[in-house]
């Protein structure tokens, strides 16, 4: 599964949305309990002023891959869950880990 919608492990939409979905991760988990997964995100050109993941890691040379830990909870805003009508998640329950380019 590729794209960033597709990997979020847990999507919580916005109230108004109609046709609520899960995520493939919630899909797969309920097909298959004991399938072992993990979500890899990644972040291209966000704008750091919407993204502290861009504006930490952006300046870096090439790209840097994150373990998406507790760690990157509610102060770390993520560029592209603002793309989509999806409720404010901790990047930590979107994905298992991050690629920043």
């Amino acid at each position: 599964m590729v794209g960033n919608f597709h990997v979020f492990k847990k999507i919580v939409w916005q109230d108004h949305v109609p046709n609520k979905t899960g995520s493939i991760r919630e899909y797969l988990n309920g097909m298959a309990s004991d399938l072992k997964s993990y979500s890899i995100g990644q972040l291209i050109d966000e704008d750091p002023d919407k993204c502290v993941f861009t504006k930490t890691y952006g300046p870096v040379k090439g790209s840097i891959a994150l373990d998406c830990t507790e760690g990157f909870s509610k102060d770390w805003k993520i560029g592209v869950t603002l793309k989509i009508a999806i409720k404010n998640t901790e990047p930590c329950l979107l994905f298992d880990g991050l690629i920043v380019y």
